[in-house]
């Protein structure tokens, strides 16, 4: 069995989001999600059940306030993602007006359909120990003018954005680990300085310092970040806030009625600054909030202008503190050329979205997500207005390329992941040579740590990944804490505590089993884990399952396995089972088919079942079709250079009257390589 390595982080997916204002927006196309209890309008006292519908529609999640995102529990009698769902709402956090959004993904094309909004009056219980709604943080005073003309590129601790060093985003898991664990920072030491990576040396950190479902780190830990960035300082890399999260609904802040939550980033870090040494200080702010993600932004001018103000009122915060920090927003790479982009009023001055972002901020890092350089849809076309644009008002520009695997958008040209290393390191050569006379040009930012870390030099049987030369002379311990709880008739949701280890845990082995006091092992293997929370789907109802945890380290050795769980799964929705019976990869053409039959209880092909997924290792084609008549779909991949390693994976499988088990299936994937041309 093939067994694929899943993140626990949020999806950070791009969100469609319907502003109240443009309620004409509706979604026309297949998928929609509607709440049908409370109205807006409606008061809320205690604990509340929100419930609503949903239409070609899957993964449902809500939010309040623009807050963190949840799954709510969905019922789906036929298995064809049209039904019901609800969430149960304590609203002690929160009083006054609370703005409810429902997202769900569409099954046409995976694109996000959201409810119409709904705004309810919460009252808060008379308990003066509740924690206070974020309604209570003050916006900032407004820029009163564009904040433009000389050259930002040097912090108070003397960085500068030096076009010779790259940087690199550093997300929420590996900035946990930074944190608490010394032998990752002895990891990220080895991979910073280690010239087999890459030949520009790695110098500038996004380190993550938003908010996580556990809390806050910054405002709740800031010893842990003063640490951190003095050790970075004393190795000569500079360190930036990263501010912003795929795990609450980070691209309204851009709407004026959040704008104060976006302001209290800024003063997060600002306050943190002040209150550390002079050695353990932000040298920058990168801001990841992503307004372009809304539908609205395409067709109303105004959403464009809010994220500017927003922009302008964190640089006005920044400029009151009277610390010089470089601040700089991601900005994607068609900002200054997009139709609804070309030409906006903002203060008195028409430009591009790119040039106004440019004239508000110290810096922009362009998400150039391109796996070439040249041609008119490469890495230095793409970024040529805003180098352009940079040398005119001499403020840089850094160049952000993409490592991770990712499944929106075009994901065979967005990301080098599929090229490999090896690809991506010639392709930033000629980016580099095109750029070094560029005075604007401020060097290439990688996203993201883990994914480069993990990327391998190319796809083929004689790829490799980076090795850490850390020295590891133990295992992890085992892992404590886990939990297992039904979510529904097919799903188990688990739960740990990190593994401590002398170096650095790398991911954790899931391992199930119907049988009491099992061994783990090969057969019992389900998944590979990056964080310390799992989703077990596909389950049959009305069974118990017993889990064990196995951390493995950087250097890959096997912890002790944890203490055993169980969970038993609910009396089922009276739909019948499928699973894949077979599942195979081969060469076709100039590229590879995958295959895969489906089958019921007594070995019967299933016909019209939907597949979707998407191809991995050197291709990045999605794939989405119907099984024929004997239960049989195949999917074709772009066309391949070999020697190539490809994998097959399919991500959804449905059928009215059906659900799949996958607990059931002989593969969830399968890979194959290749080395000769036909």
């Amino acid at each position: 069995m093939r067994v694929r390595l899943q993140a626990a982080a949020a999806a950070t997916s791009l969100l469609l989001f319907l502003d109240p204002a443009h309620p004409a927006q509706q979604a026309v196309a297949r998928g929609h999600v509607e709440v049908t209890f409370p109205e807006s309008g409606a008061v809320v006292t205690g604990p509340t059940r929100i419930r609503g519908t949903y239409t070609d529609a899957f993964d449902i999640f809500i939010a309040f306030d623009a807050g963190f995102l949840h799954e709510v529990h969905t019922h789906d009698p036929q298995g064809d993602d049209d039904g019901t769902w609800h969430f149960d709402w304590d609203p002690a956090e929160h009083a006054g007006p609370v703005e409810i959004a429902v997202r769900g993904t569409s099954t046409a094309d995976l694109h996000s359909r959201w409810a119409l909004p709904v705004t309810v009056t919460v009252h808060p219980r008379l308990d003066p120990s509740s924690t206070p709604s974020l309604h209570a943080v003050p916006a900032g005073p407004r820029a009163v003018g564009v904040l433009s003309g000389g050259s930002r590129s040097e912090s108070a601790s003397g960085h500068r954005l030096d076009p010779a060093a790259r940087a690199l985003w550093v997300w929420e898991s590996a900035t946990q680990r930074l944190l608490t664990t010394p032998g990752a920072r002895r990891v990220l030491a080895a991979f910073m300085d280690d010239p087999a990576v890459a030949p520009d040396p790695r110098r500038v950190l996004y380190l993550y310092a938003d908010r996580g479902h556990g809390g806050w780190m910054l405002k709740d830990r800031p010893e842990l970040y003063r640490s951190l960035i003095a050790w970075a300082h004393g190795r000569g890399w500079s360190v930036h806030a990263l501010l912003g999260s795929g795990a609450y609904l980070a691209p309204m802040y851009s709407y004026e009625r959040f704008h104060h939550k976006a302001v209290a980033l800024m003063d997060a870090v600002l306050v943190y600054n002040v209150t550390a040494p002079s050695e353990a200080r932000f040298d920058g702010v990168n801001i990841d909030i992503e307004p372009y993600v809304l539908p609205d932004w395409r067709h109303a001018p105004s959403v464009k202008t809010q994220y500017f103000d927003m922009l302008a009122a964190m640089m006005e915060r920044k400029a009151a503190s009277g610390q010089r920090l470089l601040v700089g927003p991601a900005i994607p790479r068609w900002l200054d050329d997009s139709a609804e982009c070309r030409s906006i009023s903002w203060r008195g001055a028409r430009k591009t979205c790119a040039q106004h972002v440019q004239d508000i901020a110290d810096y922009v890092a362009l998400m150039d997500y391109r796996d070439v350089a040249g041609t008119s849809v490469g890495i230095i076309d793409q970024a040529r207005g805003e180098i352009d644009y940079g040398n005119r008002i001499g403020k840089p520009v850094v160049i952000g390329v993409e490592t991770g695997e990712v499944s929106s958008g075009d994901p065979e040209t967005i990301s080098f992941h599929e090229e490999g290393r090896t690809w991506m390191e010639a392709e930033l050569a000629r980016v580099m040579k095109a750029f070094a006379g560029e005075k604007s040009f401020g060097g290439i930012a990688v996203h993201h740590y883990d994914s480069w870390r993990t990327m391998r030099t190319v796809w083929s049987p004689g790829g490799v990944t980076w090795s850490s030369p850390v020295a590891d002379s133990a295992p992890p311990a085992a892992p404590a804490g886990l939990s297992a709880a039904a979510r529904d008739w097919q799903r188990i949701d688990l739960g740990w505590e990190p593994a401590a280890d002398d170096v650095m845990v790398d991911h954790y082995e899931i391992h199930r089993s119907n049988s009491p006091d099992f061994e783990p092992d090969s057969s019992t293997l389900v998944n590979r884990i990056e964080g310390e929370y799992a989703r077990d789907p596909g389950l049959l109802a009305g069974t118990t399952y017993r889990y064990r945890i196995i951390a493995v380290d950087i250097a890959g050795k096997r912890g002790p396995a944890s203490a055993e769980v169980a969970a038993t799964t609910p009396t089922g929705a009276g739909r019948r089972r499928m699973r894949i019976a077979s599942i195979a990869i081969t060469p076709a053409g100039s590229g590879a088919q995958g295959t895969l039959t489906l089958t019921d209880d007594d070995g019967r092909p299933v016909e019209g079942a939907t597949v979707s997924g998407k191809f991995g290792g050197a291709a990045g084609r999605t794939f989405s079709g119907v099984t024929d008549a004997s239960g049989v779909f195949r999917a074709t991949s772009e066309d391949l250079h070999p020697p190539w390693t490809v994998i097959f994976a399919p991500r959804r499988i449905r059928a009215a009257g059906y659900y799949w088990a996958s607990s059931l299936d002989v593969s969830h994937a399968a890979e194959s390589s290749h080395t000769i041309r036909h």
